[in-house]
């Protein structure tokens, strides 16, 4: 009996490991998917930036350099450029809620899966716990694993709760 016991509590803590395992990978993955997700945001922010403002200079030297009707001419293509840039800035701010809110979705869908393996988890281990033979035995496990199951709804509730 404390064999079947110990070998119970040997494969709950195996199996505790393994979905801690998989919730540090899906975690870090996560991470680096948000990370890779916002540097590519600001590369392409700084390139528009970048050429925005190079196409802005080039239009306030033709200014300085032309006589009245250059001066016309470079006030016009300045009032495109900052249109452009406009949009630009509209089309940035669009992309990068976008992104943000691609990161919140894959955020949601690890705290998913998280949650979908803790409880295949949970339900393992109250099928050894029924299996034990001290009824001691059971109601520690079966509290132990109630217990484990309210954090992580906690947790899963409470991380839900700042994606929205």
């Amino acid at each position: 009996m404390a064999a079947a016991n110990t070998n119970a509590t040997n494969a709950t803590k195996a199996a505790a490991e393994e979905v801690k395992a998989a919730a540090s990978k899906a975690t870090t993955q996560t991470a680096a998917a948000t990370k890779a997700a916002a540097d590519k945001a600001n590369a392409n922010a700084s390139k528009m930036t970048e050429e925005t403002v190079a196409q802005m200079k080039a239009v306030s030297e033709k200014a300085r350099q032309g006589s009245a009707e250059m001066t016309d001419k470079a006030l016009e293509n300045f009032e495109k450029g900052s249109k452009q840039f406009e949009e630009n800035t509209a089309r940035i701010q669009e992309f990068n809620a976008a992104m943000a809110e691609s990161s919140k979705a894959g955020t949601r869908a690890a705290v998913d899966q998280y949650e979908t393996a803790a409880k295949g988890l949970f339900d393992l281990q109250r099928k050894l716990a029924g299996s034990a033979t001290s009824d001691w035995v059971k109601d520690a496990a079966t509290a132990q694993i109630q217990f484990a199951e309210d954090v992580t709804a906690a947790w899963a509730k409470a991380s839900r709760n700042l994606l929205k």
